[in-house]
């Protein structure tokens, strides 16, 4: 006869105290509440005021909003995640559905970045108004940096290289002869020859400081039916959609009220925070 060997309780205890903590983190607190409760309050951090749906963060639980539209709030700035890259906030209208952002790394400075290139999740969102492109150009040789009026030299672990220099124009560029480039979308509000004559303060400041616009490409139709029905937008984790959450109604549905005054539900729709795909990854302990 086997006997039970001795790490098989311990294993047990933790994997059961793993669903616990997914079950707390996934469950109520991902709920949006019916409109006129604390928990569907609105974004308010310094100067961004009123952000509801499709957004979530601080106040806002999880599912109020999409997952990936997370707004962070910090000494009074407001701050998005895209892709991996930190982004101020800088405005927001609420009516157009446009943000205007700007990268949070080279507004320190343009020697400590991110090394990545600016990319958008088309998902999510659209370039919203004219733009053109800063390429950042690190690790360059000599050869190629002299010839360029927009020099700059910055110490970066893992290059090199400490030449650098930057241009501007209607398209990203590739590193070519350097070891990495990064292209910054800015707004198209001074010429490509205005901009390459300024100074990396100027630049920083005047350019990249006053960020570029997105468009939200999310579905607005179907959260308007929600507040025309005296709903509050949320979004099901689960089914990867906008649903509607309605007053003394515990399930989600699309709206609030049908047109013969019944509650409309969602023939797949969830109870909220309780459909979540989850992936579970178990590790053998080898505790003897």
């Amino acid at each position: 006869m086997w006997g039970e060997q001795p790490h098989s309780k311990c294993s047990s205890f933790l994997i059961f105290a793993f669903l616990k903590e997914a079950e707390i983190v996934l469950g109520a607190d991902s709920k949006c509440a019916p409109k006129g409760e604390a928990e569907n309050e609105e974004f308010n951090c310094g100067n961004i005021t009123g952000v509801s749906y499709p957004f979530w963060g601080s106040d806002r639980p999880l599912g109020c909003g999409h997952l990936d539209l997370k707004l962070s709030c910090h000494d009074g700035i407001a701050t998005i995640e895209i892709k991996g890259v930190n982004y101020r906030v800088l405005s927001f209208n609420k009516g157009a559905q446009t943000l205007r952002i700007a990268r949070q790394d080279y507004l320190k400075g343009i020697c400590s970045p991110l090394l990545v290139n600016t990319t958008l999740d088309p998902k999510l969102f659209d370039y919203a108004a004219a733009h053109q492109y800063v390429t950042f150009f690190y690790g360059c040789p000599s050869p190629a940096v002299s010839v360029m009026p927009q020099k700059f030299s910055c110490s970066i672990s893992g290059i090199p290289l400490e030449d650098g220099y930057y241009i501007a124009g209607p398209q990203p560029q590739g590193p070519g002869a350097c070891n990495v480039s990064v292209f910054v979308p800015v707004l198209v509000t001074s010429l490509v020859e205005e901009i390459v004559s300024l100074n990396l303060d100027q630049l920083i400041e005047g350019v990249i400081g006053k960020g570029f616009e997105v468009r939200l490409n999310v579905d607005s139709r179907a959260c308007s039916e929600c507040l025309e029905s005296e709903g509050v937008c949320g979004y099901d984790l689960g089914l990867n959609q906008t649903t509607c959450y309605c007053k003394d109604q515990i399930q989600a549905s699309k709206t609030c009220t049908s047109p013969t005054g019944d509650v409309e539900t969602a023939q797949e729709s969830s109870p909220p925070g309780t459909h979540h795909n989850v992936m579970f990854y178990f590790i053998p302990l080898g505790i003897s």
